[in-house]
């Protein structure tokens, strides 16, 4: 797990690791989405998120994704914030989706695995980046090598995404 092992890896491990993940990235990205859908499982059924609360879509547009990811309860402001951030043409990418440091095995200072793809699927490409975020918030150094591992940064997207994560109605 890399929360615990960080502390033990170097400068050069660190960024051996950035690289590692941003060449994953890269790879899965590249896996063709075989569908009738933009956003869904590998069978085009429904995706699964926790913050989302299960199972949802599959759909065939970014407005519906994004319609559907904003809970019931968000106050007014929090919706009439999202459109100009989350109505932009987002390509739809394989995604392991739980991208974060409990599902990152590494050894020696190397990636060696990824696990728990309960969670994959075609997302918009915002998706992978603000998931691997979250579990690494308030901690630099982690969150340093995930946003190097990504070719973009989606700050708009995450800053979003971290307003959602708030409303959450399950604490998240």
């Amino acid at each position: 797990m890399l929360v615990h092992v960080y502390l033990q890896i170097n400068v050069g491990q660190f960024r051996q690791l950035s690289n590692d993940l941003k060449k994953f990235i890269r790879q899965i990205r590249c896996i063709p989405n075989h569908t009738p859908f933009r956003f869904a499982n590998t069978f085009g059924d429904a995706l699964y998120d926790h913050r989302v609360g299960g199972e949802f879509g599959p759909f065939a547009e970014t407005s519906d994704f994004t319609s559907y990811s904003i809970p019931e309860h968000t106050s007014s402001e929090t919706r009439n914030a999202i459109p100009p951030v989350l109505s932009r043409p987002y390509r739809s990418f394989f995604s392991h989706a739980a991208l974060h440091s409990t599902n990152i095995l590494i050894s020696q200072g190397r990636l060696s695995g990824i696990v728990d793809w309960e969670c994959a699927g075609y997302f918009p490409e915002y998706w992978e980046f603000t998931k691997a975020i979250f579990g690494i918030i308030n901690n630099e150094a982690l969150e340093k090598i995930m946003r190097n591992a990504f070719d973009e940064d989606y700050g708009d997207e995450l800053d979003v995404e971290r307003t959602l994560w708030r409303d959450s109605p399950f604490g998240i």
